[in-house]
């Protein structure tokens, strides 16, 4: 009996890590809510590959979008989201659905300029992610907009803390 709970435990355990490293498509926020990824392709895909179900084209440098009704996509550990013809970076998804739309980097120039918008949850429409967009979509938290208001004009909210490598808002919750 011991030895059918390891296996069983070990089993569970190698599925969670397989799932979380491989490749696909989430077609839904639900999908995506429950880690469910259709249409697997490779870690490494090739130059020109296209899904069985012509979905997305994968490049090594791109995402081709072929069909506009998917919620998003995972390519090497990074769960990425199709909202308006764009794909954002999924950042976070614990309190408060944080992304980021890589930006460029200009010529000679070591800064990369990326934009941060949040969603209320995984089905929601992103907004850019400033006070003023927060302050009114979380208008009925009177104690997060009073933390919101008390934080320092200097800072962005935007900003990872060093203490949980967590972005500055999710510790406003």
């Amino acid at each position: 009996m011991w030895k059918l709970i390891c296996i069983v435990f070990f089993l569970f355990c190698f599925e969670a890590k397989s799932q979380s490293e491989v490749n696909g498509i989430y077609m839904t926020y639900t999908d995506f809510k429950n880690s469910k990824l259709t249409n697997i392709f490779p870690e490494q895909p090739s130059s020109s590959q296209l899904n069985t179900e012509s979905w997305i084209e994968i490049t090594l440098d791109s995402i081709e979008k072929k069909n506009k009704n998917i919620w998003g996509v995972r390519i090497n550990r990074t769960d990425w989201r199709l909202f308006k013809g764009e794909f954002y970076r999924v950042d976070c998804s614990d309190k408060i659905m944080i992304y980021t739309l890589p930006g460029f980097v200009p010529y000679d120039s070591p800064v990369v300029y990326d934009s941060r918008y949040f969603s209320l949850d995984e089905s929601a429409p992103l907004l850019e992610l400033t006070k003023r967009n927060l302050k009114k979509l979380y208008k009925n938290n009177q104690e997060f907009i009073d933390k919101l208001n008390a934080l320092d004009k200097s800072i962005s909210i935007s900003q990872r803390s060093k203490k949980c490598n967590c972005f500055l808002v999710t510790q406003l919750f």
